[in-house]
């Protein structure tokens, strides 16, 4: 059995090292993010958020002992959170608490997270793994790690923008195997086979430390390889709300990986790819007929794909990324549409991350006020999208220059809505006539982000520094503008990171 092939064929589900002879290592990461934003309002009373700067730091160790047949993996977060700025209460009541309390604004100098502790065990039958770990697949759109995976370094690839900061964690009991390697050689007998059982520790739909109990069945069918990969992906989730709201969902998925390195001569090219559709019941947003309570149908589509080409000199790097996370017109109708890519799949910086998480946060709160309804509606919990991709279509070109440790990048999105953006609280007032935050008219054109990058890459003999600033421009259109097109966000709106990364 190929054990090398397997273990590259697992890294799609979560991260793992090479195998290695007997060793010892601690692997250490820190960064450090300060951010200028420009609040945007959230609805037509012009509330804004009360963050302008913030702090933030993560520092992550990975103790690691590896052998012939067995590796132990840790992963620590200390020290991690906000550690300067301002605090803001918009949103605080439906955050997740391992993102830090944010009406406590300096958490990030004591919080402490053990993020994981599994064991590897190679057997001559296949890979068995145990423990709490890291939850991905294919590009991230469905399940992320929290590691971060900007296409830069040595990879050559455009850089993406954005942080990955949490991730999915669960306890899990895996086992991975390539039945067809003791009868075939090359990549069919390299197909590998993973089965596994997860109980949900924390990730964008559960908490168990919140009072969330989930669990999932996950398998997947992987054609792993240098140039081409494919792979399929299940998992069936059942889980109870701390409120007690149950959801039963499967999701299948699908993901490809296609390289080409002499198509052209110095220039690499890359396409990657991945789609999920989830479907099933819940209980988050019931609804009543004739005085019965019935769950409602889950029927949500997802999809991303990426096309890069990396020339070798000069050192540019270009890519365009195409999206779609469907959306829910009419939340009353007795089905769930709206998919929501998981968070640490950024789109850009400004749009999803900032503008349509604080407007979302926003129409939580207003749903479940009592000076606006009587009764606040089921699910109002999981209105915000908590900086996600939701309920849009984009588009998403960059460009990326390096040379001699300098980095420059510049991305564009442009995004619409799947379904016309539509706030909950505005459209009961307007009699159910589809209203956006703003009063305006629901419409469907979000608008147009720019995004820059300016880095450099430090190597120093015991570790690795990189510093630099990103910058987005959000040139807002009609859907997040009011009435007649005025109000609302009547212009451009911004962030600026200055990073830095230190790697031991």
């Amino acid at each position: 059995m190929n054990h090398a092939v397997l273990v590259v064929a697992l890294a799609a589900l979560s991260p793992v090292g090479a195998r290695a002879e007997l060793e010892y290592h601690v692997p250490t990461t820190y960064r450090l993010r300060v951010e200028l934003i420009d609040p945007a309002p959230t609805d037509e009373e012009g509330t804004h958020t009360e963050r302008h700067l913030v702090g933030r730091q993560r520092l992550r160790l990975r103790p690691t002992v590896r052998s012939t047949h067995l590796d132990v993996h840790l992963e620590l977060d200390v020290m991690t959170g906000q550690i300067f700025g301002d605090s803001t209460t918009l949103g605080s009541v439906d955050a997740p608490s391992r993102w830090g309390d944010q009406e406590n604004a300096y958490d990030g100098w004591t919080n402490i997270e053990p993020r994981m502790a599994f064991v590897e065990v190679r057997t001559p039958v296949g890979v068995i793994r145990a423990g709490q770990m890291g939850s991905a697949w294919g590009t991230g759109i469905l399940a992320q790690d929290g590691e971060d995976r900007t296409d830069g370094g040595t990879a050559g690839w455009h850089r993406s923008f954005g942080d990955a900061w949490n991730g999915d964690l669960v306890d899990r009991l895996l086992f991975a195997t390539q039945p067809l390697s003791p009868f075939l050689e090359g990549a069919v007998g390299d197909l590998t086979l993973v089965l596994g059982a997860d109980w949900v520790w924390a990730d964008d739909q559960a908490s168990f430390i919140e009072g969330d109990k989930a669990w999932q069945l996950v398998g997947a069918v992987v054609l792993p390889g240098a140039r081409r990969s494919f792979g399929t992906y299940l998992a069936h989730r059942e889980q109870t709300d701390g409120d007690l709201e149950v959801t039963k969902v499967t999701a299948f998925d699908a993901t490809m990986t296609l390289m080409e390195a002499d198509l052209f001569k110095d220039v690499r090219l890359r396409l990657i790819s991945e789609a999920v559709y989830v479907t099933g019941t819940s209980q988050r947003q019931q609804r009543v007929v004739s005085s019965e309570v019935h769950d409602v149908d889950v029927r949500q589509l997802g999809w991303m794909a990426r096309l890069d080409a990396a020339f070798k000199s000069p050192g540019i790097a270009a890519a365009i990324e195409v999206g779609y996370a469907s959306g829910d017109a009419d939340p009353q109708d007795g089905e769930a549409r709206a998919f929501t890519f998981d968070p640490d799949h950024h789109v850009g910086l400004v749009l999803f991350g900032e503008v349509l998480r604080d407007v979302s946060a926003r129409a939580a709160e207003r749903v479940r006020a009592p000076a606006n309804v009587g009764v606040a509606p089921h699910g109002d919990e999981h209105l915000p999208s908590h900086g996600a991709v939701r309920n849009a279509v984009y588009l998403s070109p960059g460009l990326t220059f390096r040379a001699n440790g300098l980095s420059t990048a510049i991305g564009v999105v442009t995004a619409w809505a799947a379904e016309p953006f539509a706030d909950p609280f505005a459209t009961f007032r307007a009699g159910g006539v589809p209203t956006n935050a703003f009063g305006g008219t629901a419409s469907r054109f979000y608008g147009t982000e720019v995004d820059l990058y300016l880095g450099h890459h430090f190597p120093m003999p015991a570790f690795s520094a990189e510093a630099g600033l990103e910058a987005g421009v959000l040139f807002p259109s009609d859907a997040l503008k009011g009435k007649g097109g005025t109000g609302g966000l009547d212009g451009p709106t911004g962030k600026a990171v200055a990073r830095l990364d230190l790697r031991f």
